[in-house]
């Protein structure tokens, strides 16, 4: 729990006199567990039909897709692990149902977000990789959040920060991470859409040398999955 100090301004007889009230207000955490859980959506991004970016030349057959859904299942073990409640957007094979149905065969992110609220979520993160062919020196972690969004709050903003400290605490002689605020409409459509403080993150360039070599690395893939549960945790204040 933490301590709210409210100042009201009262109007009396006298004049004006301040008041200071002393109470105790719920944390994220404690809010959350309102309902005895604290649920979290992870969406591995693309996938079954979308297989997402390619780069043969980094890659080879390996896939965007394959890369995404390995760090969002790593990063499903290690909230679970923690006690959180875990649902994947989808489990790589099936697409799953939803009443939000955007008429293509692909699993798009309006159906991801419309997935995800009827979850009964407390946040969503959405795993990706970027790709910039036409300048393969870009490298580094960019996070995606929503602001001026319908749904979006102050928590979009924190959730991303605390994301991109444990990032660098764990990774801290790499780039530094770059938070990407996206305002109102211009937003991906799994921040717009979705209810719940929201953060899409892009692991890597698949098209940078270095990044695509981290990226197909099982180890490296869980020790970044690891940084996203401690930034989960972070934001939570466990």
């Amino acid at each position: 729990m933490k301590k709210l100090v409210a100042i009201l301004l009262c109007l009396l007889l006298a004049g004006c006199s301040t008041v200071i009230i002393d109470e105790e207000v719920p944390s994220i955490y404690d809010t959350a567990m309102d309902d005895g859980q604290v649920l979290i959506v992870v969406d591995a991004g693309h996938g079954l039909s979308d297989v997402g970016a390619i780069n043969e030349e980094n890659l080879g057959t390996i896939t965007e897709a394959d890369i995404n859904f390995a760090v969002a299942s790593a990063l499903s073990g290690f909230l679970a692990e923690r006690g959180y409640t875990v649902v994947m957007s989808h489990d790589g094979e099936t697409k799953p149902e939803t009443k939000y149905d955007d008429g293509e065969d692909t699993y798009g992110p309006g159906e991801r977000a419309d997935f995800s609220n009827a979850q009964a979520a407390d946040l969503f993160i959405s795993i990706h990789c970027d790709s910039f062919p036409t300048n393969t020196d870009v490298y580094g972690t960019r996070l995606y959040y929503g602001v001026d969004t319908p749904n979006s709050s102050l928590l979009d903003q924190s959730f991303a920060e605390a994301l991109k400290y444990k990032i660098e605490e764990k990774f801290p002689s790499d780039k530094k991470v770059i938070l990407k605020p996206m305002s109102g409409n211009s937003a991906y459509t799994v921040l717009y859409k979705t209810t719940v403080p929201s953060v899409l993150v892009e692991c890597g360039f698949i098209t940078n040398a270095s990044d695509a070599k981290k990226l197909t690395d099982e180890s490296w893939q869980k020790d970044f999955a690891s940084s996203l549960a401690d930034g989960i945790d972070m934001y939570f204040e466990k």
